[in-house]
């Protein structure tokens, strides 16, 4: 089954094709619980670019208390959160995503250099 994604940055769409689970979800402590174990699950709330508050593989459910403590730790707890079948899924989709981000950059430089014309705005 094909998925098509789209993350919303500011005012910009990025899409993301392809037969990988990603989800996005407010992270709850109910939603935790309801996980299967082994998904990925990553914050929303990213330190710098590259590195998000909180990344881990859902735990089995013995273990979720320490889990769901260690979210709350970092204040990733009610706020968004993206649930990924593994974490080399979301490797893929975060590849995706900067090159999204690099190709509209370059475009937003080449209309504000007078490159493009004003029919090709990008934003």
């Amino acid at each position: 089954m094909e998925v098509e994604v789209v993350v919303v940055v500011g005012n910009d769409n990025y899409k993301y094709k392809g037969d990988d689970m990603h989800e996005r979800h407010k992270l709850t402590r109910k939603y935790l619980m309801s996980l299967t174990e082994g998904l990925y699950l990553v914050s929303n709330l990213w330190h710098n670019s590259t590195q998000p508050y909180f990344a881990e593989n859902v735990a089995p459910i013995n273990l979720r208390e320490k889990q769901w403590d260690r979210i709350k730790n970092v204040n990733a707890d009610q706020r968004l959160c993206n649930v990924f079948k593994s974490k080399k899924e979301h490797t893929k989709w975060r590849e995706q995503f900067n090159n999204n981000i690099k190709e509209d950059n370059i475009r937003r430089m080449m209309y504000d250099n007078g490159r493009l014309p004003p029919s090709t705005r990008p934003f």
